[in-house]
């Protein structure tokens, strides 16, 4: 079976065809890497491309990790780190953004929060949020409580709570 690499550096492309495996005890180099049959997209620097588009990590220990690392530690909260699910033909999707609370430094607390987009009409927009507080948000960037709604909150089942105070709002039986 042949495997085909090529690996891009600048302008210049090399190309790599090998019949067997491919190892290395040190670095292989290159601005992009695109495994598969596909031409794939120079934009990014890893490419897998194929029929199915699967990705396949595994490890043979306890933990096998996929890392999504944005090393810029900038001067403002705009460095995240991103994980796109787009369909053929969108740029808009869902997402899973890793965001900054504040600017990193060498020295600095490094707060982090999950931030949860799906798209409606080609425009996605932030639906939860988990804070670094542990505070969960729906339909809010900034849960005040360990559960904070913004909107209508359905039941089909029972809530069950030791206090209950209504402010501002209403509470409608369901029966």
């Amino acid at each position: 079976m042949s495997k085909n690499f090529k690996v891009k550096n600048g302008l210049e492309t090399t190309n790599i065809t090998a019949s067997g495996d491919i190892s290395s005890s040190g670095d292989i180099l290159g601005n992009a890497l695109i495994l598969g049959p596909g031409l794939g997209d120079a934009s990014f620097n890893v490419v897998i491309s194929g029929s199915e588009g699967n990705l396949l990590v595994q490890g043979n220990s306890s933990d096998a990790a996929i890392t999504i690392r944005n090393s810029d530690i900038g001067t403002s909260t705009t460095q995240t780190s991103t994980l796109n699910f787009n369909v053929f033909g969108s740029d808009a999707g869902s997402k899973i953004v890793a965001g900054k609370d504040g600017v990193y430094s060498a020295t600095s607390i490094k707060d982090s929060n999950l931030q949860f987009y799906t798209a409606t009409d080609n425009s996605e927009t932030e639906k939860l949020r988990i804070t670094t507080d542990g505070n969960v948000g729906i339909g809010t960037t900034a849960p005040g409580e360990l559960l904070t709604v913004h909107g209508n909150i359905s039941s089909s089942g029972t809530i069950t709570m030791l206090t209950a105070s209504i402010g501002g709002g209403t509470f409608t039986s369901a029966s």
